[in-house]
């Protein structure tokens, strides 16, 4: 099993935003001001390099107008025994 501290430090290293709840879902935010071709699919093969075995529960963007910041949004949790 892979520790909260280990997740965080592995998402983290890749420059993204990590939060874990209670109820062990792993949530990552990378923010956006441009779009330039990317999208929360990208973001979730970003997650899914790092964690392979990572089960994907939503995979979303979250726009907002000028000047709130947009960004994408990827919640997945990890398999008991996922390294």
């Amino acid at each position: 099993m892979v520790s909260k501290r280990d997740v965080r430090s592995r998402l983290s290293n890749a420059g993204l935003y990590v939060r874990i709840s209670k109820d062990g879902v792993i949530h990552v935010k990378c923010g956006f001001f441009y779009r330039m071709g990317k999208s929360a699919e990208d973001l979730k093969m970003r997650v899914l390099q790092i964690f392979p075995n990572a089960v994907i529960v939503s995979a979303d963007e979250h726009w907002n107008t000028w000047p709130r910041d947009s960004y994408w949004q990827v919640d997945f949790t990890l398999p008991e025994g996922a390294e």
